[in-house]
């Protein structure tokens, strides 16, 4: 599977596959909400964070000749307009487009809007550091690690320590 990563923004046609993507197994154990997702909750978020502009997602769609397939979402949300900075997030949910590096490009775009279309001075992430295909792709898209976070999380298996990781907007121009 190859083609060109294309990010939209997310309308409510889109809750089916984000539901369905967020209580896949693989998408969940790297959540912090273990819980299952409803389509209620899903449009709830839809209407108090994306739409009061507090969380920016789109869908990532990979665009090939004749057809368009959605197989995530990647967002900004928790942004804070007075420290200029948000925090990042993504998951791809449709197993078969996981690395084959669509998250490093849709990431690279998040980025490139969170800095000059919503001009943040920083990017956020915490990831659980038994994640290291994520951390990989955090890490080739300029994301740093800033610090660990030990049995910081009470998961499905038992504590988890958390990674922090961030990107400026002095080095993402530094790196583009």
């Amino acid at each position: 599977m190859s083609g060109k990563v294309v990010l939209r923004e997310i309308i409510d046609s889109d809750t089916d596959n984000i539901v369905k993507w967020r209580n896949s197994p693989d998408v969940k154990k790297n959540l912090y909400s273990q819980e299952l997702l409803t389509k209620k909750q899903h449009l709830k978020w839809m209407q108090n964070n994306v739409m009061t502009g507090q969380c920016i997602q789109f869908i990532i769609e990979i665009h090939f000749n004749d057809s368009v397939q959605p197989i995530g979402t990647i967002f900004i949300k928790n942004i804070d307009r007075k420290n200029s900075k948000g925090e990042y997030g993504i998951f791809i949910g449709e197993s078969d487009a996981r690395g084959k590096g669509y998250s490093t490009k849709a990431t690279f775009k998040i980025l490139k809007y969170a800095f000059e279309v919503l001009m943040l001075n920083r990017v956020y992430l915490t990831v659980f550091s038994d994640n290291l295909a994520a951390i990989k792709s955090y890490e080739k898209s300029g994301f740093i690690k800033e610090g660990i976070l030990k049995e910081d999380f009470y998961r499905f298996d038992g504590f988890v320590d958390v990674v922090y990781m961030g990107i400026t907007r002095k080095i993402w121009e530094r790196l583009n």
